[in-house]
């Protein structure tokens, strides 16, 4: 038996192509048959499994979606090296290609070449804050007020008595002290430096982004009420 109640199935009818959802599996044993129903169609079917042609392929995910990808010690094996560098971070679906169940994903920050499916993500973080958990050593954290250096088990002071993880200010627009949570609170963007030498000499940009916060939608009057296809009116909160 190689599907189960619920499947959602490409089945062969009259040399044409249906999408039906498996409801039953009682008397597959003895007639190698499926009970079956039409999308949309309260009619249910014997289905034989040699008239099934796959499963129908519904991908979670969106082109726009930014989604985070699972780490190394999570993701599937038989990915190249090269993948790696991608494991643990954020990102964008720019298209959908493929065809039926052979469906993936095509990402922004690797130019479109690798190819992603729902398993290797862990799932859409749009709105999620980036976790404190999710920091590694090196990381540069830029806010709208500054840039910081996060570091992991360094003695900051010579009296501390044991290595601690750190927040190093390198650039800042304001006085204010900030603590690890309230960087990531006021975080825009999180990442990577080109080069850890480039943040000695006042170059300290993030080169590879593993997290920004999601653009504001901006709308005109005009295109709010073609979505809402009735005419508004904007008047000033109370």
């Amino acid at each position: 038996m190689r599907y189960k109640v619920g499947d959602r199935v490409r089945v062969i009818i009259n040399n044409t192509v249906s999408t039906m959802i498996i409801t039953s599996t009682d008397g597959f044993e003895e007639s190698g048959c499926y009970a079956a129903q039409k999308e949309n169609c309260g009619d249910v079917y014997r289905v034989n499994e040699c008239v099934i042609v796959g499963i129908e392929q519904t991908l979670k995910y969106k082109a726009g979606d930014k989604v985070r990808i699972r780490n190394k010690s999570s993701i599937e094996s038989g990915w190249e090296e090269e993948a790696s560098e991608y494991f643990g971070t954020i990102m964008t679906i720019d298209y959908i290609a493929g065809v039926g169940s052979f469906q993936f994903y095509r990402m922004k920050e690797d130019n479109g070449y690798w190819y992603w499916s729902d398993k290797d993500i862990v799932g859409k973080v749009d709105d999620e804050m980036f976790k404190k958990e999710d920091l590694k050593n090196g990381m540069l954290i830029e806010t709208k007020n500054g840039i910081y250096l996060y570091l992991e088990n360094i003695y900051k002071n010579s009296c501390d008595s044991k290595p601690k993880n750190v927040l190093l200010e390198l650039r800042s627009h304001t006085s204010a002290n900030f603590d690890l949570e309230f960087a990531l609170r006021d975080a825009v963007k999180i990442g990577y430096p080109m080069f850890i030498s480039s943040i000695l000499n006042d170059n300290c940009k993030i080169h590879k982004v593993v997290w920004e916060t999601p653009e504001v939608k901006k709308y005109t009057k005009e295109e709010i009420e073609d979505i809402l296809r009735e005419k508004i009116e904007i008047v000033e909160s109370k």
